[in-house]
């Protein structure tokens, strides 16, 4: 997810240190998360993608979908439109893409003032 408090503050992407690879724009980072995805997960017999034996750590420098987030080089012209806020609600999801398989990345805006308390995405494959 890419997240941000309100519409006045810009998301960055994470420093360039030590990465692998170069920088992608929005649109590179999406056509690339289905394979990278893909690599990381194991297709249970039913062809399903799980995520219950991943071989690292999610998070760490050895997960590959952290690396091609630390990649994005997302600018506020990617992400501006997809900013929408519901003054009725405490935060929006905004859909910026899916692939309807294997990801879908939304765009998380959260009104003025409003929270949302501390929460699990247990086992579904959530980075934020």
């Amino acid at each position: 997810h890419l997240s941000l408090s309100d519409r006045s503050k810009e998301p960055t992407a994470a420093s360039a240190h030590g990465l692998h690879g170069s920088r992608l724009s929005l649109q590179d980072f999406i056509a690339e998360l289905p394979g990278t995805i893909r690599k990381t997960h194991n297709k249970d017999g039913n062809g399903i993608l799980s995520s219950n034996d991943l071989s690292f750590d999610r998070g760490t420098d050895h997960d590959p979908i952290s690396a091609l987030y630390k990649r994005l080089d997302l600018k506020r012209e990617d992400w501006e439109r997809f900013a929408i806020l519901e003054p009725s609600k405490n935060y929006t999801r905004n859909l910026v893409s899916t692939d309807n398989e294997t990801f879908t990345l939304i765009l998380m805006c959260w009104n003025s003032g409003k929270e949302s308390p501390i929460h699990d995405h247990p086992c579904d494959g959530c980075w934020m």
